[in-house]
């Protein structure tokens, strides 16, 4: 394989590659990766592979034209669904990233993980400095923690119904807007592309 047909592709924030451009294919047809992620070869920088000729069927003629792209084993549908471990991954290594979609499971697991985990937070504080009442300091820094990623999949959640992320200060309104939350995020997103990915 060439250095010039040499592909790339991003899996969370690891780069993961080298791969022809067949391999490339393949992976998009088995549903591995999709025309959201992003790839890249020496003289390009990332980009979506739906904005690349590697899922152009071959012969069908140069990129730009009218060629008619592989059909993929898993239709676009939105994000995939997760489970607890790769939701948590996601969690921490899309940190603060607003812009994409959360599926349902990606945004439940990550709000079973936050409770679980402050659980624990909790336990420890108590364990080693009793219950005084002050301010817990590893909740505390815990929580701080937790801030920015928890906004972040909830706005994204937010992108997987359509909505905008804006959404989110609904949670100012009390009880009411709390509930207006947790029903926009149980909804299913919405399937395929959508304004937001």
């Amino acid at each position: 394989m060439s250095q010039s047909d040499a592909w790339f592709y991003l899996s969370g924030s690891e780069s993961k590659g080298p791969f022809s451009r067949e391999q490339i294919a393949a992976l998009a047809s088995e549903g591995a990766i999709d025309a959201r992620t992003q790839v890249w070869s020496e003289g390009s920088g990332w980009r979506p592979l739906a904005d690349t000729d590697l899922l152009r069927a071959p012969g069908s003629g140069p990129a730009g034209r009218s060629s008619v792209p592989l059909v993929s084993a898993r239709p676009d549908r939105g994000p995939r669904s997760v489970g607890f471990m790769e939701a948590t991954r996601l969690f921490f290594s899309n940190y603060a990233t607003f812009s994409g979609r959360a599926s349902r499971s990606e945004y439940w697991y990550a709000v079973l993980f936050v409770v679980l985990s402050s659980v624990v937070a909790a336990s420890l504080d108590v364990a080693l400095f009793g219950n005084s009442g002050r301010i817990d300091p590893i909740s505390s820094i815990w929580q701080l923690a937790l801030l920015i990623p928890g906004i972040s999949v909830a706005v994204r959640r937010l992108h997987d119904t359509d909505r905008t992320g804006w959404n989110y200060l609904w949670l100012f309104l009390p009880v009411i807007g709390a509930i207006i939350l947790i029903v926009f995020f149980c909804q299913r997103g919405s399937p395929g592309r959508n304004r937001y990915g």
